[in-house]
């Protein structure tokens, strides 16, 4: 027996030209950007996948939702206008990416307390988007963390996800199931250093191990964690997200 799903609107069959066009759209304005995880991989694989995520995790039919999730980084991360976007696919696409879409000028602990709380008030749609965006990235970051990022760093991106997700909670129980078994269960690797044992190896040398974290620190209050992470974020000299050293 299937899984129940929650799509915006009934399944119906879907023109893939609607698709094609949100997608070569994406590919053209992200041409020149790379993610940021040690393979550098095209940034085009991540607003597809997000779709994909949607389709196929989430249950989601509605094409103006699927657009917007392929179209959700132009305007945050490229020259795209919201303007631009209504004139190619309408008010309502263009409305879900406007509402998941970060204000960069504001300073980047800022920022990150303002998506916390402005993803309360944001659409449905929106919602439904930001939850397919947030497991895409933290899925990546668990599996191929990027060069630099200490495992305080990871685990603060996790946890302020936490607090994104608690924000939009009721938009999609089943990408929201899929995101509480990662933050519950999770678990990434990092390279860390230790010392060879004399009596084994004859010296004492440091050598390189790979080190296993949990996503989300267990017997820790979260919301001090949380702090640390905002208060570090408004330190560091770089943006955090995954696209030119961007990760919203």
């Amino acid at each position: 027996m299937m899984a129940s799903i929650h799509p915006l609107k009934p399944p119906t069959a879907l023109d893939p030209g609607f698709l094609l066009h949100a997608v070569d759209f994406a590919c053209i304005k992200h041409r020149d950007q790379r993610r940021k995880n040690k393979f550098a991989a095209p940034y085009i694989n991540h607003p597809v996948g997000v779709a994909q995520i949607l389709w196929a995790e989430g249950g989601v039919r509605d094409i103006d939702v699927l657009q917007a999730a392929i179209l959700h980084d132009t305007v945050e991360d490229t020259d795209t206008t919201h303007e631009e976007l209504v004139k190619e696919f309408g008010q309502k696409v263009a409305d879900i990416v406007k509402d998941v879409t970060d204000d960069k000028s504001m300073p980047k602990d800022k920022r990150k307390r303002h998506q916390v709380e402005h993803a309360k008030h944001i659409s449905q749609a929106a919602k439904v988007v930001k939850l397919a965006d947030k497991l895409y990235n933290l899925r990546d970051l668990r599996d191929c963390p990027p060069a630099g990022w200490d495992t305080k760093r990871i685990q603060g991106y996790f946890v302020w996800c936490q607090a994104v997700v608690k924000s939009v909670s009721g938009a999609n129980s089943l990408l929201e199931a899929a995101l509480k078994d990662l933050f519950e269960t999770g678990s990434f690797s990092v390279e860390g250093l230790a010392i060879n044992d004399p009596l084994v190896h004859g010296k004492a040398m440091l050598r390189v191990v790979t080190l296993t974290r949990d996503c989300v620190p267990k017997d820790t209050d979260l919301t001090e964690f949380l702090e640390a992470y905002y208060s570090a974020m408004s330190i560091a000299g770089e943006t955090e997200d995954n696209n030119n050293n961007n990760n919203n």
